[in-house]
């Protein structure tokens, strides 16, 4: 679970437990351990494991049911929502990639420009 600083504890969480799902380490129907468990297995609170599986429920990969648990709904799901987020991190890579090298590009025109000014 070692994703940017900028990305939400929860989602990290969220992205984890669909990575599992989908990997089939955890199964269509099974049910995963409540908020309690799944808060002492990542060391966050409570609170964080309900916006995690909130954000899972709102993409139909789990399901909840009141007093029952958390169930896995569809490793389908969980297959498009990690292959998407893997599509989206390249985009921010090639991004990132490129301000850095436009900056590196900036400094190289700067360094070349006070060399003509010496040569003057």
């Amino acid at each position: 679970m070692s994703e940017k600083v900028d990305t939400p504890v929860y989602a990290q969480i969220a992205l984890d437990l669909a990575a599992k799902i989908a990997a089939g380490e955890l199964s269509e129907g099974e049910k995963i351990s409540g908020r309690s468990g799944l808060a002492g297995l990542y060391r966050v609170s409570p609170e964080t494991i309900r916006r995690a599986i909130q954000l899972l429920e709102d993409i139909d990969i789990v399901r909840t049911r009141a007093g029952s648990g958390i169930f896995i709904a569809s490793r389908e799901q969980a297959l498009v929502y990690v292959e998407r987020h893997r599509t989206m991190k390249g985009f921010r890579e090639i991004r990132d990639e490129i301000t850095q090298l436009i900056q590196q590009k900036d400094e190289i025109e700067s360094r070349i420009k006070s060399l003509i000014v010496q040569l003057e």
